[in-house]
């Protein structure tokens, strides 16, 4: 522990002394012609060979700026610009000294409404309040790049292996395209495949929920958003993409993407079908859909379902639509609609080494199986502007789907000798149907004194019918237990009714000091049945209802909330302080095998929560938050009776448990330092239970496990980490770095045979990457991470248990030849301490050859996926109770043919090769 602290603390000391550089300062005051000063201006500089932006900052209160640079011994030049004023402009050959440029007057823009006036260069960022913005066209990107290739390079932005996209450190979960999502919030379609060129502005800023937007309320400055705004000249058109492939091994693929734009309505249609785990819709110019090494990341989207990218083979076929407009600029319309159907075919073996107090079990499994999924969505976003003073929103969702699954399993339980236990074998098919409606109605009032009143309401109602059909036989070879053999059908039945209400009044104290009162009603009624029938040898029918694995619960919760919450805005920051209760009443009622239970409580929970955002400077930034809070049980934790739907094990909840209490603690710091080209980013926080909820399990001889429930207290996690980055320009060369560590503690408690058992697992993970780019027409980018994980048992048979992996990846990108784009990635895998019979390691190499033509709108290439056939996806998983090794069924080599043809065509101007032209519709 000693020494993971040490390279943790080593790790920031060193960001620290990075930014160590001497610097020069360039002063001055920016006024009006009428000798009043003038903030918030923006004032940036930039080399004059080639417009670079070197660093930047705003005017203060008083119109004061004070921008930092290093020595710089080429011409450059600064730029004082705000929106409505002419710009300012001065030239350096050179800086070696402080600079102060005194009083600078900005005159009124007198063209402002000449539609005939020349615009002269765009500022690359501005910054408007809490938003910073930059001007697309001031950074350098690829012909026919994409919006990622733009985001990667913006000052701040980050896109990691996994496509989380980052500022400053902070996660951007949400991009936005004119202000409306397409398809989906988190915009992973939109930054893959809408075209840097049609890009005029991103704008950065801190992101809010829906009702903080219409409230007008700030953000808690967690989390970014990103909007994408599109240049006025490419807003109305129609552009997209149409790709397919076959390969070996009848592997293929094919997808669409078509968009058309037209002013503020926007329609667009996607499509795909493959085999090879892939959604169809991330369009890498050298991979396309290709999953691994840098498309691992692409079919993670909020829009379409998630399913398990590496467990089985997926075919999946997707149709969606996406739609958005806005009416005479009172009434914005965002709506999409998506069918989803995947087959996905399984097979598993795991080895789990199970940790008792006083020795330890062994379990073999094997799974086999074969899913169908089909998944309708329907989403709709309406914002109505009522009149100055008020808006609406509404927000409903609607979701049906079908799921059919068939599987068969053994498994086999030895002690540590390799004395048999138990052996199980079965095959199970299971069907069910899903249907979900979703809302939320947001409503707000401002009114002339300033304050506001503003109306929540929200539902979620889901309805769940299943069937299943169980053949499995457990046979005990140890213990007093009969042998189970079951052949049965079961139909469940379920509902989920959600409605909240919440009302808030915020009230004016000064002009940077706001009270609020809050007051809430939430109903939840949740029910679970279920009916089981044996099958009847002498009917030949499943006819005999089998009482001790049927049931019937109902769960319903009503909860009071009330509280007052006081914000504080001051020049550098916004401090937030929300003091609240929860008055709880539950009421379960269950029936099973002729016998009612009843529990009933009320219960009285903490809401406390405490926030404070700290500007420190212009990109520096500070975030502290605590929150004290409670939550009720879960409704299996509390039922009464024993549920004997599993062969090998045996739950019962425990009436008496008490809700969770837990104190959480958040820490966020990042700064982005334009003038040195780096930035780090700092988080810690966790969260302790001073009651929670712990498993109480006991084994017999057989190995059958009986599961219950209690109140503990001492649970909880603590995490801490931060990563450092820094791009050099070398002349038509970029070299960029970044590095990162993560350390993460779980504090976990439970009893298992009657004796109380305490682990604590930990893991660090760092991680480092580089990127050499030479003049955009070749990449090379290896990065290398390390995890390892340690846990350690207090009152077990082990004392402790470890494992590591490591991860080394390379991906180079080439576009020379002219006219060809040639890729391939690499990446070595291995994992530590894997069982016999699990290989530890592979390497999986991807490569790819490609050929643009016919004005580089159609593109030929040759695919190959896992060259090396060496794909595995072998992993150990550590709990507090068990240690498990598997080995899953993976995509294996295949190679690939492929056309992808690209169409657009815009309303406006289109640059090519230093020419412009225009395109009529």
């Amino acid at each position: 522990m000693n020494k993971i602290f040490y390279l943790i603390m080593l790790f920031f000391i060193g960001t620290a002394f990075s930014f160590a550089q001497k610097n020069f300062s360039i002063k001055g005051k920016i006024s009006d012609e009428n000798k009043k000063p003038i903030e918030a201006v923006t004032v940036y500089l930039s080399t004059a060979k080639d417009s670079t932006l070197i660093n930047y900052t705003i005017t203060d209160s008083k119109g004061e700026f004070d921008l930092q640079t290093n020595k710089i011994e080429v011409p450059s030049f600064i730029v004082a610009s705000m929106l409505g004023y002419t710009d300012y402009s001065k030239q350096f050959t050179s800086i070696v000294d402080h600079i102060n440029l005194e009083e600078i007057i900005l005159t009124e823009d007198s063209n402002m409404l000449d539609e005939m006036v020349i615009k002269a260069d765009v500022a690359p960022i501005r910054v408007k309040q809490d938003t910073i913005e930059f001007n697309a066209a001031s950074f350098k990107v690829r012909p026919d790049a994409n919006v990622k290739s733009l985001l990667e390079q913006l000052p701040g932005v980050t896109v990691d292996a996994d496509g989380k996209i980052k500022y400053n450190g902070k996660e951007v979960p949400n991009i936005l395209v004119n202000g409306k999502p397409f398809f989906g919030a988190d915009g992973k379609i939109a930054i893959e495949n809408l075209p840097a060129e049609i890009i005029n502005k991103v704008q950065v800023s801190d992101f809010k929920t829906k009702e903080e937007k219409l409230a007008g309320k700030k953000s808690d400055g967690e989390s970014v958003s990103i909007n994408l705004t599109i240049d006025e000249d490419k807003n109305k058109g129609f552009f997209g993409r149409i790709n397919g492939g076959y390969g070996t091994d009848d592997r293929y693929e094919s997808s669409l993407l078509a968009n058309y734009f037209q002013g503020e309505t926007k329609f667009s249609v996607l499509a795909s079908s493959n085999n090879i785990n892939s959604t169809g819709f991330s369009q890498n110019e050298v991979f396309d859909n290709m999953r691994g090494g840098r498309n691992s990341w692409s079919f993670n989207s909020s829009f379409i379902d998630e399913y398990s990218g590496n467990s089985g083979i997926t075919t999946s076929n997707l149709v969606g639509l996406n739609y958005n407009d806005s009416f005479k600029k009172k009434v914005d319309v965002a709506a999409s609609y998506v069918l989803d159907n995947q087959e996905n075919k399984s097979k598993s073996t795991s080895r789990i080494e199970n940790l008792l107090p006083e020795n330890r079990v062994i379990s073999f499994n094997e799974n086999e199986g074969t899913s169908h999924k089909n998944n309708h969505k329907f989403t709709f976003d309406f914002e109505i502007q009522i009149d100055s003073t008020s808006s609406l929103a509404f927000v409903p969702i609607y979701e049906k789907n079908n799921n059919r699954r068939h599987n068969v399993s053994s498994s086999e339980t030895v002690s540590i000798l390799n004395d048999l236990i138990n052996k199980s074998q079965g095959s199970q098919f299971t069907e069910t149907d899903m249907d979900r409606f979703e809302n939320q109605l947001i409503y707000n009032k401002r009114f002339k004194n300033k304050t506001s009143f503003s109306l929540n309401f929200e539902n979620n109602n889901s309805k769940n019918k299943s069937f299943a059909n169980n053949q499995i036989s457990t046979l005990f070879y140890e213990g007093s237990n009969p042998d189970d053999i079951r052949n049965q059908n079961a139909f469940g039945n379920s509902h989920r009714d959600y409605y909240q209400v919440e009302l808030e009044y915020r009230i004016p104290i000064t002009k940077k000091q706001t009270l609020a009162v809050e007051a809430g009603y939430i109903n939840t009624t949740e029910v679970d049945s279920q009916e089981t029938f044996d099958f009847d040898s002498t009917t030949n029918q499943y006819s005999d209802f089998n009482d001790l694995q049927s049931y019937r619960n109902r769960f319903q919760t009503n909860e009071v909330k009330a509280g007052v919450g006081y914000e504080y805005q001051y020049e550098k920051g916004y401090f937030q302080l929300d003091l609240g209760s929860r008055w709880m009443n539950y009421d379960m009622k269950s029936f099973y095998n002729n016998n009612i239970f009843l529990n009933k409580k009320t219960d009285v929970l903490p809401n406390i929560r405490i926030s404070n955002s700290f500007k420190m400077g212009k990109s520096t930034r500070l975030y502290l938050s605590y929150r004290y809070t409670g939550s009720l049980p879960y409704m299996n934790q509390l039922l009464e009776y024993q549920d004997l739907s599993s062969t090998l094990s045996v739950s019962q909840g425990n009436g008496n448990l008490k809700p969770k209490l837990s104190h959480g603690v958040n820490l966020n710091f990042s700064n982005y330092d334009y003038l040195t080209r780096s930035g780090y980013y700092i988080y810690a926080g966790g969260s302790l239970e001073s009651r929670g909820i712990i498993d109480v399990v006991s084994y017999d001889e057989g190995f059958k496990s009986f599961r219950t429930y209690e109140n503990a207290s001492g649970t909880g996690y603590f995490y801490l980490g931060g990563s450092f980055n820094k791009s050099y320009k070398l002349g038509v060369n970029t070299l960029s770095y970044e590095i990162g560590l993560n350390f993460n503690l779980d504090k976990f408690k439970g009893k298992t045979n009657g004796l109380l058992y305490s682990a604590n697992s930990q893991g660090v993970t760092p991680k480092v990457k580089l990127t050499w780019d030479y003049n955009k027409v070749f990449i090379i980018s290896p990065s290398y991470s390390y995890n390892y994980n340690f846990v350690d048992y207090k009152d077990f048979s082990v004392d402790k248990t470890n494992n590591f992996t490591h991860k080394l990846n390379l991906q180079i990108t080439s576009y020379l030849p002219k006219q060809f784009i040639i890729g391939a990635d690499v990446g070595y895998n291995y994992n530590s301490m894997l069982a016999d019979g699990f290989k530890k390691d592979f390497t999986l190499l991807n490569a790819s050859v490609g050929y643009k033509f016919l004005k580089d709108q159609l593109t030929a290439k040759v695919k190959a996926y896992d060259l090396l056939n060496q794909n595995l996806s072998t992993n150990r998983y550590i709990s507090p109770t068990s240690i498990q090794d598997s080995d899953q069924l993976i995509l294996k080599r295949y190679f690939m043919f492929s056309l992808s043809y690209k169409l657009d065509k815009f309303a406006g101007k289109k640059k090519k090769e230093g020419n412009s032209f225009i395109i009529n519709m």
